[in-house]
């Protein structure tokens, strides 16, 4: 083996095989990639040849991987922090994308290799704590509009999201049974997910749940699963995130979105709800979101269309674009 050596040691087999296949497809990857599930087979490895990063899930861990050399030690943990001697932590449920750039971080790589041969699938997650803000109208406005030039799916998370509107038939493929093939059928996933996808103006989407109950209970694990494949096995520029507070893991699916849109209004009630909202962010380890949310609110509007299609000729078309505009110039030159 010529090149440096990178091991995935992680009982859980299909999550050390996807993140083995994510960093596998980047560009200019310097390590020759080795998963094991086992601790005798890894170590009689780690007898012959030199480790340069070890990576370990915690759920994983064992007593004897303190003697195994390595240059860069990382602990795949679940709320990233690590008290292991030796170990620098990463949060294991999270883009494979944002596990490579601590990785980058930790073990010092050399930076370039954080830019991947593929197209990078830039997160927008949209989510307010208070009702009847025009947040999914502004979402499928935002898709549709960036879907003029770039190719965009939209994810509805909303328990209650009008599912009449997103789909027109009784098919059962819907979000929460997409998720079916993700814990339990991987190998049928990408057939699902292509019979899945409905299509407006350009803008992909999956039609969102149609019970609430199913969607309350998928975990966070999963939902960072799914984005992940998305972002790494799926052709999109986009991939807008309509959030809702009825979901696991909220505030772990904001924190790997590269922009987040908060919609505001300026009445006593609204204001109060914002501020619990961000004191509560400011207080736990996501405390990042807030750096990157943008807030706005909108001027009252006399006809916001039912109809999807309808939306980019309403009068909330003219105030999405000028918001978008402002925060992704560079990106969004061309729409």
């Amino acid at each position: 083996m010529n090149n440096k050596i990178l091991v995935i040691f992680d009982q859980e087999e299909d999550y050390a095989i996807r993140l083995s296949e994510y960093l596998r497809k980047k560009g200019n990857m310097p390590f020759q990639i080795q998963v094991f599930t086992k601790k005798e087979i890894l170590q009689r490895f780690n007898k012959k040849y030199k480790i340069d990063i070890l990576m370990i899930a915690e759920a994983s861990f064992f007593q004897e991987a303190n003697e195994i050399k390595a240059l860069c030690k990382v602990l795949l943990t679940d709320r990233g922090k690590c008290e292991m001697e030796g170990f620098s932590a990463v949060r294991k449920y999270q883009s494979s994308d944002k596990i490579w750039k601590e990785i980058i971080r930790l073990c010092g790589v050399e930076s370039s290799l954080l830019f991947s041969e593929r197209k990078k699938t830039n997160i927008i997650g949209i989510y307010t704590p208070i009702g009847r803000c025009l947040q999914t109208s502004f979402a499928l406005l935002l898709g549709q509009m960036l879907a003029k030039k770039k190719n965009v799916l939209y994810l509805n998370f909303e328990p209650f999201a009008g599912y009449g509107r997103f789909i027109k038939s009784n098919g059962k493929e819907e979000l929460t049974n997409l998720m079916y093939f993700i814990s339990n059928a991987k190998d049928k996933f990408f057939p699902q997910f292509q019979s899945s996808i409905r299509s407006v103006n350009g803008m992909d989407y999956i039609p969102p749940a149609y019970s609430f109950i199913d969607l309350s209970i998928i975990t966070a694990e999963q939902w960072i699963m799914l984005i992940d494949i998305i972002i790494t096995e799926c052709s999109y520029d986009y991939l807008i995130l309509d959030l809702s507070d009825n979901l696991q893991g909220l505030l772990q699916i904001l924190e790997n979105c590269d922009n987040v849109y908060t919609i505001t209004r300026d009445d006593g009630i609204s204001m109060a709800k914002i501020n619990q909202y961000e004191k509560l962010v400011s207080e736990t380890e996501y405390c990042g979101i807030i750096e990157k949310t943008k807030r706005f609110r909108f001027p009252e509007f006399r006809n916001i269309p039912f109809e999807m299609e309808q939306l980019p000729f309403c009068e909330l078309a003219k105030y999405v674009k000028s918001i978008i505009k402002e925060d992704l110039d560079e990106q969004l030159s061309e729409v």
